[in-house]
């Protein structure tokens, strides 16, 4: 299918809403899992590429495309990457050895080079699955012949899309290691579940614990009541004692005149009362020893055993009963508390790191962990160098790199919502100046003040040796972004100043300007034409590069003596003379420009004719909307996805990529959004270290304001 060369017309990075789209129509036909770990996460970029001439829309993740809908309409299958990157994204067949280089050739799958037709299970016509050798190689995708009671001698597969086609070309023809598999995911689930085991088994003890005291608190509560209900039989007989256990002596007292409160009931027949002889009622204390003090203490405390009158003590004995009840109920509600709190003290955390309830680490904490990856990026990772910087750029380069060990930073979990709305709070605490660099520009950290004690105390979270490693993998990432080629400017010499090189020199040779002025000069010392600051033309040079208007203004320049005598006459140049530069423009004019390319990574040489096309910059107004154009990209052999991946971010701007067709040649173009002008060409000269005599920018839209304000 993939035996032509690709050319891809437009590319459209997906928005949440389009991505969310794909991901359900490939859950329709693909494995669930393994399309969520492909393409859902927020960071993952699907790029949506439709190509010139053809209805195939092909959707790529950085340079690797992952799918492809053949005909526009959704009928999607995988790519080989795709399949390199989760396994289990549809079924294999496997084949027998030597057959892959018969399908890599071009042919189909026959179901004799099928290695065991069982192992495939139940299958149906067209089901899409991909072809792997005996070594797990995956070679091809391809779709099924015909169902499982069909199978017989002939095709077993069409293959749709083979290893090293234009589709395998279009990525970066690398494999890529697994990031989803059933197989490992099951793994990481099994300790999950086991502990999850561990936990209800817990939960059954603790719920037997519980329901033991509740038993015994019932029981309590029984022996309690029959207890109350015994001293009010007693109270009905008009006996109370006073007893005092005082050496192992019992000593009853009672009082028939005037009965004193019951002091405490005994829980033994024998403390029954008896009539005897009557006492005044002295003011008299009664003492307890230890054992009766802890009864005492579990029936709600202490009562007042005085001696008054009988109806007082009637008025007073239901509210001491139920002031008792009420402390023994207060004091069996705190032991149950104390209980709970010594079983539960094992699965106690730190607050600080712990998850809230929803699940997510609550504001105030978060806002912590935010504080501390700034101040951490502020000491180890942001150099003086670095500034001017973007907000995003600044968390995504330095912040988040710096951040705790397990932690990520959310934003939106934070009191600030926004990385601009933090950086403005830094700013007003004088840490950070953050503000336009450019008028017109987005905000950028300017200035870091490093003197500050919030700075200048604080001790970073991440070491120093950690963030190199992390600095240099993103060094890297960005020199795949910037052009690594060697621009020469050469040229080839016409027939009419080819008599002053050797008889024997080759016309067809590459000279570079500088080879052809230096030929030329030679002939001029070797002929003593020099004079003083000018070069005398003889009669070979004088009809290449004599000029009559270089002649009419030398014999111009003479003036006359005025009437008095006092004007003297200019220097003179002398006839047929032109000066160096003026001979070595003259020379231009009969060179022919050609340049070479030099690819410092694979050092492949490229030679074209023609002086090279410089890089582009347009802002023009388009549909009622300004953009900037950016094209002679191919010249510079950038990579096109991650430049515009890379302005995107930096210009804060959307930027889509185009293909414009040519007469002889097909270019790409940048079109970003808004008037950027200024900025892509700092980035494109700072930072992509491209030569300034090669980069051409024009502002249409302010050279129309211009025109208008000339003409009032």
């Amino acid at each position: 299918m993939f035996k032509k060369t690709l050319k891809v017309s437009s590319s459209e990075a997906l928005t949440g809403k389009d991505k969310k789209k794909l991901i359900s129509d490939l859950s329709k036909f693909f494995d669930v899992d393994s399309i969520k770990a492909l393409v859902e996460k927020n960071e993952t970029i699907v790029t949506k590429n439709k190509l010139s001439g053809s209805k195939m829309v092909i959707y790529t993740i950085g340079d690797a495309p992952i799918f492809a809908d053949a005909t526009g309409k959704g009928d999607l299958f995988p790519s080989i990457y795709a399949v390199q990157q989760c396994p289990d994204l549809i079924k294999s067949v496997e084949i027998n050895e030597g057959v892959d280089n018969l399908i890599i050739g071009g042919a189909n799958l026959m179901w004799a080079g099928v290695k065991d037709v069982k192992a495939l299970g139940p299958f149906n016509k067209d089901d899409v699955r991909y072809v792997k050798t005996i070594d797990n190689r995956i070679v091809a995708i391809g779709a099924l012949a015909c169902g499982a009671a069909e199978v017989g001698t002939g095709v077993a597969m069409f293959m749709l899309h083979i290893l090293n086609d234009k589709l395998y070309e279009l990525g970066p023809k690398k494999t890529f290691s697994p990031i989803f598999t059933h197989a490992v995911a099951k793994k990481e689930e099994a300790p999950q579940k086991s502990a999850g085991k561990e936990e209800v088994k817990v939960d059954e003890t603790k719920t037997a614990k519980k329901q033991e005291k509740e038993k015994e608190k019932k029981k309590e509560e029984s022996s309690e009541e029959e207890e109350e209900e015994e001293e009010e039989s007693e109270e009905e007989q008009g006996g109370d004692d006073f007893v005092q256990f005082f050496g192992g002596m019992i000593k009853k007292k009672p009082a028939p005149g005037a009965g004193p409160a019951p002091t405490k009931k005994t829980t033994t027949p024998a403390a029954k009362p008896t009539a005897s002889k009557p006492v005044a009622a002295p003011k008299k204390q009664v003492d307890f020893d230890d054992d009766e003090d802890d009864n005492r203490k579990k029936k709600g405390g202490k009562k007042d055993t005085k001696a008054k009158g009988k109806k007082k003590d009637e008025e007073e004995e239901p509210s001491k009963k139920q002031k008792g009840k009420k402390g023994k109920k207060a004091k069996e509600s705190e032991s149950e508390d104390e209980d709970e709190e010594d079983e539960d003290e094992e699965e106690k955390v730190d607050t600080k790191a712990a998850p809230s309830k929803g699940g997510s680490i609550p504001t105030k904490i978060m806002d912590e962990y935010l504080m501390e990856a700034f101040l951490t990026a502020l000491k180890v990772s942001l150099d003086e160098s670095d500034l001017p910087i973007d907000g995003q750029e600044f968390f995504s380069k330095h912040m988040n790199p710096c951040r705790r060990e397990g932690i990520n930073l959310d934003l939106k979990n934070t009191t600030y919502q926004k990385m601009g709305k933090f950086l403005q709070a830094m700013t007003k605490q004088g840490i950070i100046d953050f503000k336009e660099s450019k008028k017109g520009a987005n905000p950028q950290i300017i200035k870091v003040n490093r003197h500050h004690p919030r700075v200048a105390d604080f001790e970073p979270v991440v070491s120093k040796s950690s963030k190199k490693d992390n600095k240099d993998e993103e060094e890297d990432e960005e020199e795949e972004r910037y052009p690594k080629v060697d621009i020469q400017e050469l040229c080839k010499i016409k027939s009419q100043i080819a008599t002053f090189f050797p008889e024997d020199a080759d016309q067809e040779k590459l000279y570079t300007q500088e080879e052809v002025q230096n030929v030329i000069h030679k002939y001029v010392n070797t002929n003593n034409l020099n004079e003083k600051k000018f070069i005398k033309l003889d009669e070979k040079m004088r009809p290449l590069f004599w000029v009559e208007k270089a002649e009419s203004e030398s014999e111009g320049e003479e003036e006359g003596e005025g009437e008095e005598g006092k004007k003297k006459k200019k220097q003179k140049q002398p006839q047929y003379t032109l000066s160096k530069e003026e001979l070595n423009k003259k020379i231009e004019d009969y060179l022919v420009p050609y340049h070479k390319i030099i690819d410092l990574q694979t050092k492949e040489e490229e030679v074209k004719q023609g002086a090279v096309k410089p890089l582009t910059i347009i802002t023009e107004k388009v549909h009622n909307k300004i953009v900037t154009k950016i094209s002679g990209l191919e010249t510079f052999r950038f990579n096109i996805p991650k430049l515009a991946s890379t302005l995107q971010s930096k210009l804060s701007a959307a930027v889509s990529t185009h293909h414009v067709k040519e007469k002889n040649a097909e270019r790409t173009e940048l079109t970003a959004q808004g008037n950027v002008l200024d900025q892509v060409e700092d980035y494109l000269r700072d930072e992509c270290k491209v030569d300034e005599k090669y980069l051409s920018s024009t502002d249409k839209v302010s050279m129309k304001k211009k025109e208008k304000t000339y003409g009032i």
